[in-house]
């Protein structure tokens, strides 16, 4: 994603997303201006919840693509987890993000959980995406 620094609304950055649901809705080759909140906030400073629980989030992302969960068992799955392994203030903003990062997947970022691309591709078929 390219960053526009300059538009920035409540650490939300605003970004050019040119992703195949956008030229689908727009046409081949049009560009699609959305909000996309990003781990680094307008002034180039790391969101430190997100740095604090990069591992977790990698982990229980990975976890989740892994065993080709369907969407019943992930919530179920992600409700547990953070329960176990995350403190009691933070498990409200760790499942959005978890949840977040999940239906953001797509074939340019998977590999930053760790999974192979039948992996993810089995999971993918799960979704029915």
């Amino acid at each position: 994603l390219e960053c526009l620094p300059c538009l920035c609304l409540e650490g939300v950055e605003l970004a050019v997303v040119n992703r195949s649901r956008a030229r689908q809705a727009c046409g081949p080759g049009r560009q699609t201006l959305a909000a996309v909140p990003q781990a680094v906030e307008c002034h180039g400073e790391p969101d430190p919840f997100r740095m604090i629980h990069r591992t977790a989030i990698r982990q229980l992302v990975g976890d989740v693509i892994r065993a080709g969960m369907d969407n019943t068992t992930t919530i179920a799955h992600i409700g547990a987890w953070t329960a176990v392994n995350i403190e009691e203030a933070h498990r409200a903003r760790f499942r959005k993000v978890v949840d977040r990062e999940l239906l953001s997947l797509h074939e340019g970022n998977f590999s930053r959980y760790r999974v192979t691309p039948s992996e993810f591709a089995a999971r993918r078929s799960v979704w029915g995406a």
